[in-house]
């Protein structure tokens, strides 16, 4: 039976675990739940996700999701935030088309994991590029950064400034197909030698 082949390993599991049927009704809900929403996992048998006050936008994503994987057979992955107990938390979810069972009709598995200390990292790692890029966007020396192909990667108001190019318009764009003037010039062997060798290198030139 699909309902009790796997709860002895989903009851032990730190993630949430339930299992739907295909009008969006929960069959089984793991001690997880509880955790997570501060409601016991018998309150969500035979309960709908809007029947257990879920936001209606929300709700929209999981019925369409679910729909997706009982149609199509594939497994969906998807990411959401919901207040519980403990605040706001952000949840990756991978829900998935169990196997036919005969004289049993079709069930959908959906395993839930807590992401929040991972996109709060994410978040601070973000907010720390912004900062940087805000640091070296202020500089009043030129500054680029160039990929290993020789594609721009940043560029900076004062380098734009000195080029007479708008720095959005460079990103991506290959250095010496954009100034085919450098080539054979100093600074491309400086250019190669502090990408070859990871030197840092000094040069004075006219430009």
């Amino acid at each position: 039976m699909p309902l009790i082949r796997s709860t002895a390993l989903a009851d032990n599991l730190p993630d949430v675990v339930v299992r739907f049927d295909p009008e969006g009704r929960h069959l089984y809900a793991n001690p997880g739940v509880e955790r997570a929403t501060g409601l016991p996992p018998e309150a969500f048998i035979g309960r709908t996700n809007a029947e257990l006050g879920m936001p209606a936008d929300k709700v929209a994503v999981w019925m369409e999701t679910l729909r997706r994987v009982f149609a199509t057979g594939r497994s969906e992955r998807l990411e959401f935030s919901y207040p519980g107990p403990q605040g706001e938390r952000h949840w990756e979810s991978v829900v998935t088309l169990e196997p036919a069972v005969a004289g049993e009709g079709p069930t959908a598995l959906v395993i839930s994991r807590d992401i929040s200390d991972r996109k709060q990292a994410e978040q601070e790692r973000e907010r720390l590029s912004r900062h940087v890029v805000a640091l070296l966007d202020g500089m009043s020396d030129a500054f680029v950064s160039l990929d290993r192909q020789w594609c721009y990667r940043f560029v900076n108001r004062k380098a734009g400034e000195l080029f007479g190019r708008d720095p959005a318009s460079l990103l991506g764009k290959h250095i010496w197909t954009e100034f085919p003037e450098g080539v054979g010039q100093p600074f491309q062997r400086a250019y190669e030698r502090a990408m070859n060798e990871g030197v840092a290198m000094r040069l004075e030139e006219y430009y």
